[in-house]
């Protein structure tokens, strides 16, 4: 079996500090892969795990360093008025 898991790109996984999402994420895949599931997790370059790791940002990424353009981006990366 070939399971992919998508870990948000707030922090690394698992967290260095708090990340409640990023840490379920990470003992998902590290419990899956020691019952001999094939996992790809998706997350930052610099997570840690024994899944195969396929990155999608070098690291955290912020508001300020999501290469987003266009008006989607400018809405989802605005502040609330």
């Amino acid at each position: 079996m070939k399971v992919a898991m998508l870990a948000p790109i707030a922090w690394r996984t698992p967290p260095r500090h708090y990340g409640p999402w990023e840490l379920v994420t990470s003992l998902l895949t590290e419990g899956l892969v020691a019952r001999g599931v094939e996992v790809t997790l998706f997350a930052t370059l610099d997570s840690q795990t024994s899944a195969v790791l396929r990155g999608v940002s070098p690291r955290v990424a912020t508001r300020r360093t999501l290469p987003w353009t266009g008006a989607c981006g400018r809405h989802c990366t605005s502040r609330p008025r």
